[in-house]
């Protein structure tokens, strides 16, 4: 709110500027003048630059936290994919197996009967 007076403030003193008088005295007052309003500005800019930066941090720690819930279901998804494919194989070997040793029990059995 006081960065937009201020802004305000300084667009409206300087569409009325009154034309540089001629004595020193003057002179020298509205140089003061004209200082004080120089180092507003520098002041309202180097402000502007500060939130500038901590909005830039802020925005990219978000950008990093977004990047992170992104990419870690991705890697659990990865994981659990190479994963799958192990499992796969133990279960294609435990069943096969599991055949093997009842079909040799059935055979067992038939043959003594």
């Amino acid at each position: 709110e006081a960065e937009k007076e201020s802004v305000k403030k300084l667009s409206l003193e300087t569409a009325t500027l009154a034309p540089i008088p001629g004595n020193p005295e003057a002179m020298f007052s509205e140089i003061v003048a004209l200082r004080k309003k120089y180092d507003d500005l520098v002041e309202f800019a180097v402000r502007l630059t500060a939130e500038r930066d901590s909005l830039s941090t802020e925005l990219q720690n978000a950008k990093d936290t977004v990047q992170d819930a992104t990419v870690k279901p991705e890697l659990l998804r990865r994981e659990s994919m190479g994963r799958a494919p192990t499992l796969h194989r133990l279960q294609l070997l435990a069943t096969a197996s599991l055949a093997f040793f009842l079909g040799h029990l059935i055979a067992q059995f038939s043959g003594q009967t």
